[in-house]
């Protein structure tokens, strides 16, 4: 008799969100993730870029999309380490 096996199957659920707004800015950055709504970062940030006259802000991105997040970080006005190789 041929031993039994288990098969385990997940799915996993992307959440999307909408891209936020960002041509207003010179330069932005994300906060990415779910669930991120408790972070106060936007908030903390923006207040040291206005302080500062910065038009750059830290756009909140609520979703696990990561192929979204990859092309969004392509951006040339984005803050923020890009390739951490340098090349």
């Amino acid at each position: 008799m041929a031993p039994q096996t288990d098969t385990v199957t997940t799915t996993t659920t992307v959440i999307a969100c909408r891209v936020p707004p960002h041509d207003h800015l010179d330069r932005h950055g994300y906060l990415f993730g779910y669930p991120i709504a408790h972070s106060m970062s936007p908030i903390f940030h923006q207040t040291i870029y206005d302080h500062l006259g910065l038009q750059w802000s830290q756009l909140p991105l609520p979703s696990t999309d990561m192929a979204l997040f990859l092309t969004l970080i392509r951006d040339p006005r984005l803050f923020g380490e890009r390739d951490p190789c340098g090349s």
